[in-house]
């Protein structure tokens, strides 16, 4: 048997390694790389192929021939039916990232009682801020604006890997800068508003995009 990785289509999730540890590893970018195709019998290696939810493993038999491909047809079975796809969502309003100074709290106009998404971050050296661009005083002097969010449809439990990775990395290779968040529940990335319609495009191809945030 001979085993390929998909390596635009690994998002790390090690499946594979818990399934054929003497097969299959990851690398030092968080990518399942092949050890030795040998080292195990043909039906782990489709098990482990089956099992990998980012459809990067290809089986082939000694002709060339594909025993299981869960990089081609499964792929393909897998964006023909919308409800095997994770979901995403985008958020309405346009928000800014700031930063200041690390010494003393937070501003309070982050904290209004009607906003749908902020984040504080404080870091040695600084404080980040995302927030909804309107609320941004003029007296801020670093903010980048112009952001919108992609949020992953949640809960996602602390224990699935790959999940962020496989939103970031087709958006890496189309060229879209991103900002990336995370909650308790799910994970946002932020893109460009003039990059949103590109980044939907692209992950269209991988997603469900559906209406309107969670309740």
């Amino acid at each position: 048997m001979n085993v390929r990785i998909l390596r635009s289509q690994c998002c790390g999730n090690a499946q594979c390694v818990e399934i054929a540890p003497a097969v299959f590893a990851l690398d030092s970018h968080q990518k399942a790389v092949v050890l030795d195709s040998e080292a195990a019998p043909a039906d782990l290696l489709i098990e482990a192929a089956e099992a990998c939810p980012c459809m990067a493993i290809v089986v082939e038999n000694d002709e060339g021939e594909s025993v299981v491909s869960c990089g081609a047809a499964s792929e393909e079975a897998r964006r023909g039916h919308p409800s095997m796809r994770r979901e995403l969502f985008v958020l309405p309003e346009r928000l800014a990232v700031c930063r200041m100074p690390e010494a003393g709290p937070p501003p309070p106009w982050v904290f209004y009682q009607d906003t749908r998404i902020f984040s504080v971050t404080r870091a040695p050296g600084e404080i980040s801020v995302v927030c909804a661009e309107d609320d941004v005083p003029p007296s801020m002097t670093r903010v980048e604006p112009g952001w919108r969010a992609i949020g992953l449809r949640g809960p996602i439990p602390f224990s699935e890997t790959g999940v962020l990775a496989s939103v970031i990395q087709p958006l890496a290779s189309a060229g879209v800068p991103v900002f990336a968040l995370s909650t308790f529940d799910t994970d946002y990335v932020l893109v460009r508003e003039a990059d949103l319609a590109r980044a939907i495009q692209t992950l269209s191809a991988d997603f469900e995009i559906v209406e309107g945030p969670p309740r």
